[in-house]
C-alpha cells in the first residue's frame, strides 16, 4: 500500500503527552539555559561529532543506494527540513542515535539495523531518529548521552547538577514515547513498527519468523498489573537509572495505545496531501492548483 505523504506535518500533532510535559519540567530548571549556553559553547561538542564522523561510514546514494532512498523517502513523508549527514556503525544490537552540534545533524545506524530488518523495520527506526530531528530533541540528547556517559570526568561536565541530569535522562526516556510515534508514521505498518521493537527486545535471528505479536502485546499488557500497585516506587527507581531508553515492551504497550485511540488514523486521514497528477508535488487537500506547475485541480 502506498504511504501518505504528510502534509505539512508538525511534531505537535503527534507528540507524546509525557515528553511535552518532562521537558516544560526541564526548562523550568533555573539552571537550565546556564548549562544550555555552556554546553552549545564547548569544543568537545564539535569533537564528538568529528569524531563520529571521522570513524563511520557515510551514507550516500553512491555508497547505499537503498539504504539512502529509504531515508529519502521517510524524510519526505514527514517532512523533515533538517536532513541530516547518515552514517553506519558497526554493531548488532539493533540501535540507532542522532546527534548535533549547533546547526549541523547527524544519524548513525547500527548494522544491526540494516542486516537483521526488513525496509519497512528499517524506516520505523529512520523515521524514529527523524522524529528526534522534527522535534528539536537533538542538542538535548547530544548533551544527555555526552553527560551520562563522561559526567565527572571532564570538569565542565561534571560540574552539572545532579537532579539536572535525573531530570534530562526521564525527558529523553519520555521522548522516545514521541520518536516512535514518527517512525510509525513513517512506515505506515504498524506490524512492522511493533515487529521492529520486539527485534530490539533481544529476539535471536533464528526466531526471526517465529515472532508473535499477540504474544508480545499480552505480555506487554501484563506488565500494567505488575506496575500498578508501586506506580510511584516505579518511577522513583527508574528515575535513579541512567536509561536513555524506556523498556522495549512499555514502548510497545505505548505505540499499540495510541493506535487503538485513533490518533494514528486520523494524523494520515488529515495530513493526506493532494498529489498533481502532472508533476507529483504534494499539495494541501484543498489546493485548487499545483504551486509547483500551475495545473488545476
Amino acid at each position: 500500500m502506498e504511504r501518505v505523504h504528510l502534509y505539512q506535518l508538525e511534531p505537535s500533532v503527534y507528540e507524546h503527552p509525557e515528553d511535552r510535559k518532562t521537558l516544560r519540567m526541564l526548562k523550568g530548571m533555573s539552571c537550565f539555559e546556564g548549562i544550555i549556553k555552556t554546553f552549545l559553547d564547548w569544543n568537545g561538542v564539535k569533537a564528538d561529532y568529528v569524531v563520529r564522523k571521522a570513524s563511520n561510514y557515510h551514507v550516500t546514494h553512491e555508497s547505499c543506494p537503498e539504504l539512502a532512498k529509504l531515508i529519502d523517502d521517510a524524510i519526505s513523508i514527514l517532512n523533515v527540513d533538517d536532513v541530516p549527514r547518515v552514517y553506519l556503525e558497526w554493531g548488532y544490537n539493533i540501535n540507532g542515535y542522532t546527534r548535533g552540534y549547533k546547526d549541523t545533524t547527524m544519524m548513525v545506524l547500527n548494522s544491526g539495523v540494516i542486516d537483521l530488518m526488513s525496509d519497512m523495520e528499517q524506516t520505523f527506526v529512520i523515521g524514529h531518529e527523524l522524529g528526534h530531528i522534527k522535534s528539536r530533541h537533538v542538542i538535548y540528547h547530544t548533551l544527555a548521552a555526552l553527560l551520562t556517559s563522561t559526567i565527572g570526568s571532564i570538569p565542565i561536565l561534571g560540574s552539572v547538577p545532579e537532579v539536572f541530569v535525573l531530570a534530562l535522562t526521564r525527558w529523553s526516556r519520555m521522548s522516545e514515547f514521541t520518536a516512535d510515534r514518527a517512525g510509525l508514521l513513517a512506515c505506515q505498518n504498524v506490524d512492522a513498527a511493533l515487529r521492529a521493537i520486539v527485534k530490539m527486545s533481544g529476539v535471536p535471528y533464528k526466531y526471526f519468523d517465529k515472532i508473535n505479536l499477540d504474544s508480545f502485546l499480552k505480555e506487554a499488557e501484563s506488565l500494567k498489573n505488575d506496575l500498578a500497585f508501586t506506580d510511584k516506587a516505579f518511577e522513583r527507581v527508574i528515575n535513579a537509572m541512567y536509561n536513555d531508553h524506556p523498556w522495549n515492551v512499555v514502548r510497545a504497550l505505548e505505540l499499540k495505545k495510541w493506535v487503538d485511540s485513533g490518533e494514528y488514523e486520523q494524523i494520515l486521514k488529515e495530513h493526506k496531501p493532494l498529489t498533481c497528477p502532472i508533476c507529483g508535488h504534494h499539495c494541501d487537500k484543498n489546493a485548487t492548483e499545483c504551486i509547483r506547475c500551475g495545473h488545476l485541480f
